[in-house]
């Protein structure tokens, strides 16, 4: 039994709690944390500051695991409590340490009220407070150094809130239960700018808690941007804009094309920023980068976003200029390698097979005139951010193309022959059927027909699966052979 637990609370009883935890109180410091204990005490009944009543609860579990972060991490300056309710933990930060600027930021007018009264009491310079939320678009000047809190919120919501506010090289510094490791990777992953420094796990002393302490440090500039009032009518002709932005009819006539998902916002930031018009999200998202300085900032209401955004890809949208892409000419000099030629009426077979063809090495994919266009909402997400990887020409239709002899073409079927009985030419033209109909006469006539061998009695693969293994079986560490025009003998098996 813990004798403490039946000594009258007093300002020695307070004081030996700090020493037995390895924190040894001054005189000052034992009158403020009980001034300020009485003033919380006192004010509790009637704004209903904390559910914690019982001294040694609120002395361990208010007190000390505040007092306890700063010898887990070191803390910057100014320091900004965020959602500090009755003070925690920036009022027991600040009596520990009195050389630390902090800045209390409470959105309830009862807190900031309390908050107030306690700072007069305790009679304590270099503290301050924000009265207001914290919002995406709250900037402060200059941008604080870092920001510390123990809310409910999680950390990815949080480093959302701070992204006007917390300057380069800041750290943002959590307070949680043992249950916020699980939150590190998918806040990372909506915010690669973050890098995590460090997560300390601790025990709050007599009481036994576990406690956790995740430390990020912001690698990105603030954005100092005014967030604009949200669009909320159907009739407003930003939204019917984006809206038309769903069809490839639209993508064409606005020149513009539409994509989102938080890694592929990443590659597009650090890569094609000056390309970006526009970014698009909700009140409560990441305002556009400083990176995007001449994208527009488009706000829409949580409906008229969800309508936008087809692919339910969290986070913020953005449109890009619609690059220009060349005419394929089977005149002109062929590259070494694949040139793979795409018909797939499924945009997310022709966003997949970019991507393969992407990864596996091909030289160039022509997009054939059947095929869906590449800029399509679900092209690009099933695309992964291949299209920028690989040149993009536009062909003709599938039963018109031809290679003018220039290199050999191949076609995709299942009554060619298999794959790898044929050595790879230097150069080539790699070609599948359309989902369902195949290949045309007109093609059959003129291609090298090519297959997969296939068992268990499954008869096809699906168009783009079958082009990656062709990809895969042919690229570019097999051994080449002189392009032509000539019929290619099979690799003796034997």
């Amino acid at each position: 039994m813990n004798p403490l637990r039946h000594t009258a609370p007093s300002q020695a009883l307070l004081a030996d709690y700090f020493a037995k935890a390895r924190l040894p109180l001054s005189k000052r410091q034992i009158d403020l944390f009980w001034s300020f204990h009485q003033l919380l005490r006192k004010r509790n009944v009637e704004l209903n500051l904390t559910r914690l009543h019982a001294f040694e609860t609120m002395v361990v579990k208010h007190y000390l695991d505040c007092a306890l972060v700063p010898t887990l991490t070191d803390l910057p300056s100014p320091l900004m409590d965020i959602g500090s309710g009755a003070g925690f933990p920036g009022i027991p930060l600040k009596i520990m340490h009195p050389e630390i600027k902090i800045i209390l930021a409470e959105g309830r007018k009862n807190r900031v009220a309390f908050l107030r009264e306690a700072i007069e009491l305790l009679e304590i310079e270099g503290i301050e407070i924000h009265s207001g939320r914290i919002y995406p678009d709250t900037c402060l000047d200059p941008p604080i150094h870092g920001i510390i809190t123990r809310a409910v919120e999680t950390m990815n919501d949080t480093l959302t809130r701070v992204t006007s506010c917390l300057q380069a090289g800041g750290q943002a510094i959590f307070m949680k239960g043992p249950g916020g490791a699980s939150e590190i990777k998918e806040t990372l992953r909506h915010h690669p700018d973050y890098r995590l420094v460090t997560q300390k796990a601790y025990t709050l002393p007599r009481l036994g808690d576990e406690r956790l302490v995740v430390v990020f440090e912001r690698r990105s500039k603030p954005n100092r941007r005014t967030q604009p009032p949200p669009i909320a009518s159907a009739d407003n002709d930003v939204f019917k804009k984006l809206m038309t932005l769903q069809t490839s009819k639209g993508i064409r006539k606005c020149g513009e094309f539409m994509t989102g998902g938080s890694k592929l916002l990443m590659e597009l930031i650090r890569e094609k920023a000056a390309d970006m018009t526009s970014w698009i999200g909700t009140p409560d998202m990441l305002p556009p980068p400083e990176e995007a300085v001449d994208c527009r900032w488009i706000v829409l209401s949580g409906q008229r976003f969800h309508e936008v955004n087809i692919l339910g890809t969290q986070g913020p949208l953005v449109t890009l200029r619609l690059p220009s892409i060349p005419e394929f000419d089977p005149q002109a000099p062929w590259p070494d390698g694949c040139t793979l030629f795409i018909p797939f009426g499924d945009p997310e077979n022709v966003g997949a097979v970019i991507r393969a063809a992407a990864g596996l090495g091909a030289a160039r994919v022509v997009v054939l005139r059947d095929a869906a266009f590449p800029f399509l909402p679900k092209a690009l997400r099933a695309s992964a951010g291949a299209l920028w990887k690989i040149r993009l020409e536009s062909g003709p239709f599938l039963k018109d193309l031809t290679t003018d002899g220039a290199a050999p073409l191949f076609a995709l079927d299942a009554t060619g022959t298999p794959l790898d009985h044929i050595e790879r030419p230097a150069r080539y033209g790699l070609v599948a059927g359309m989902e369902g109909p195949g290949l045309p006469d007109e093609i059959r006539e003129r291609a090298r027909l090519v297959s997969i061998p296939l068992s268990n009695g499954v008869e096809s693969l699906n168009a783009a699966t079958a082009a990656a293994i062709a990809l895969w079986n042919w690229r570019s560490d097999l051994k080449i052979t002189s392009a032509d025009s000539r019929p290619i003998k099979p690799v003796d098996s034997g």
